[in-house]
């Protein structure tokens, strides 16, 4: 494979990002940029430029979808041994390296993983073990804030407590643990704080994984909770054991009702070694007055890395707005609207 093909129909922009060097690097994607071409393609040419093999990447992305077309895409590429990345979400990444080292996770070898529902039943076990009144407290409030705070890497002992309520909330939470390592149960959010742990704990899986690395990939960084973000920090050593690239946008932030920081792109701007930036802001799939729009009502944003996105379409119809008075309305507003453009 010539790496002068990986840069075909790049913008200079997109190029910059996929030629970056081994370093850490933060791609601050709008929307519409091209990012997953350029994050497969940086994958294509780290591997091509450098010699890196497929096991020794480890690729971050947002669903299983986006992983298997990411795999897709680089065996179109050409790229050898695909199937031997560590790609895919951070739970499935986390699933795959607490089922290799079990033991010293805790774990049993055959481990059980709870889905959401599941999560939920075993919370009413403990009300009734424990003769709570589920009309006083609610089950689904206690999973809410069991999750809320794995996702923040906080066991019972660490949790604060600062009213009765909130009391409760972790003896519920220590007894609902207690009763999953008894039977090896894990939740979701179970997956990503032990692997988080493990990897802390445990110095030789942490410098097993640092040496057989050599470059971390992370897709839709803005998305990332706080134990994400200190796995991926700890487990490169903030960038000094393995270089990270990370593709983000604070811009398009929209998962913080479940604990994602979208300040974690700029944490990492700051707290990784030797982060160089690249900005994609040629959008390919809005027109002029879209993005006009777009970029003066988010650059009101208290909280962002700063972008202009441009484009080089036609200027295309004119934004209107329509305020709706509730979700029904604007639903039959947007499918009208959807069968007017189909007819012309």
């Amino acid at each position: 494979m010539a790496n002068n093909s990986l840069l075909q129909g790049l913008n200079p922009q997109q190029e910059k990002a996929v030629v970056h060097a081994q370093g850490s690097l933060a791609v601050i994607a709008g929307a519409g940029s091209g990012k997953t071409s350029v994050l497969t393609k940086r994958i294509a040419w780290l591997v091509s430029t450098y010699g890196l093999r497929s096991y020794q990447i480890l690729a971050v992305t947002f669903t299983n979808k986006a992983a298997a077309e990411m795999n897709k895409r680089l065996v179109a590429l050409g790229i050898p041994a695909v199937d031997q990345m560590w790609a895919g979400t951070f739970h499935g990444l986390s699933h795959r390296l607490l089922r290799r080292h079990h033991e010293a996770a805790g774990l049993s070898a055959h481990f059980q993983i709870l889905d959401a529902q599941e999560q939920e039943k075993v919370v009413k076990k403990v009300f009734k073990a424990n003769d709570w009144s589920t009309e006083e407290f609610s089950p689904k409030d206690v999973v809410r804030y069991i999750n809320a705070q794995k996702d923040e890497g906080r066991r019972p002992h660490q949790c604060t407590t600062e009213n009765a309520i909130e009391a409760f909330q972790r003896e519920a939470y220590e007894a609902y643990q207690s009763l999953c390592d008894q039977n090896s149960w894990v939740d979701f959010g179970e997956l990503l704080l032990r692997c988080y742990e493990v990897t802390k704990n445990n110095e030789e899986i942490r410098l097993k994984y640092q040496t057989q690395f050599a470059h971390i990939l992370v897709d839709e960084f803005q998305d990332t909770n706080d134990i994400q973000y200190n796995w991926i920090k700890l487990l490169s050593d903030a960038g000094q054991a393995v270089p990270v690239t990370v593709v983000g946008d604070m811009d398009q932030s929209i998962y913080s009702w479940r604990g994602a920081q979208m300040t974690n792109v700029q944490r990492f701007v700051d707290e990784f070694a030797n982060v160089g930036m690249v900005k994609l802001e040629q959008n390919y799939r809005s027109t002029h007055h879209i993005l006009a729009c777009s970029n003066t009502i988010i650059q009101n944003n208290l909280q962002r890395i700063d972008k202009n996105l441009w484009t080089a379409k036609t200027e295309g119809d004119k934004v209107t707005l329509f305020e709706a008075q509730d979700e029904k309305e604007e639903a039959v507003w947007a499918v009208n609207q959807a069968c007017r453009q189909h007819q012309k």
